[in-house]
């Protein structure tokens, strides 16, 4: 979030400090989750952003993927997008395939019994 993204709360937090039972005032390079309502081409997303609130929320329009304040960023332990029927992403968890025990080797020393004696 940027600072300009943060005043509407702000300013209305210092007209009425009652309102901080409604959410937790967010700040400036704060992040949060958010759902993509438009792909405007390029990396430039439309984006409805979920602030930790009971009923606020941010409709933020052409942010770009980056690193700062007011961009967008995939999290760390999402896979990258693939094209539908291009390709399928690799499986997160592998489970290896199951190798048979090999079978074990004969003896090669002859033992003696009782019987032999």
């Amino acid at each position: 979030m940027t600072e300009e993204d943060c005043s509407p709360w702000v300013s209305e937090w210092a007209e009425d400090p009652r309102l901080a039972y409604r959410m937790n005032l967010p700040s400036a390079g704060m992040q949060f989750p958010a759902l993509v309502v438009a792909d405007n081409g390029g990396g430039d997303l439309n984006l409805r952003v979920f602030l930790d609130s009971r009923d606020a929320g941010l409709w933020a329009t052409h942010r770009v993927e980056g690193t700062g304040p007011g961009t967008w960023a995939l999290q760390a332990d999402t896979p990258p997008a693939t094209d539908p029927g291009t390709e399928t992403p690799p499986d997160p968890d592998p489970v290896p395939p199951v190798v048979p025990d090999p079978e074990p080797s004969p003896d090669p020393t002859p033992t003696t019994t009782d019987q032999e004696v």
